[in-house]
């Protein structure tokens, strides 16, 4: 089966199996073997798929990628994730940018600009 194009349900629980959605909008859903670009979930569980965003409370995923990743509490078994944002992580996942590598990252970015201001402000007061 494939499918094209965007899923939209009112409170429901949304299952898809093998198709090629825009975007996912569901209370709960249930995907497999699948490529979603956006989804937007309390309950989200992918297995087996591809998907662009997630944004939900509670994640599930089972060997799938997703390129960003947004929620409350996620549960992970051999997936990967570029960007990976959630308080609670659970499970095995290789990602690219966490929360705290963001985190890290953004003050070694704050301090490295801060001291290479100071030394330009050194140099101009001595050199004129």
């Amino acid at each position: 089966m494939s499918v094209h194009g965007n899923s939209r349900t009112d409170g429901a629980q949304e299952r898809v199996e093998r198709v090629a959605l825009g975007d996912l909008v569901a209370e709960q859903c249930y995907v497999d073997r699948s490529a979603i670009r956006s989804l937007h979930a309390q309950q989200a569980s992918c297995e087996r798929s591809l998907v662009g965003a997630a944004r939900a409370e509670q994640v599930t995923l089972r060997r799938t990628a997703v390129g960003a990743l947004a929620g409350r509490s996620v549960a992970v078994d051999g997936s990967n994730t570029l960007v990976l944002v959630a308080p609670i992580v659970r499970g095995e996942v290789r990602t690219l940018l966490d929360l705290r590598t963001a985190v890290a990252l953004g003050v070694g970015i704050a301090l490295g600009r801060g001291i290479i201001a100071a030394l330009r402000a050194s140099a101009r007061r001595l050199f004129g």
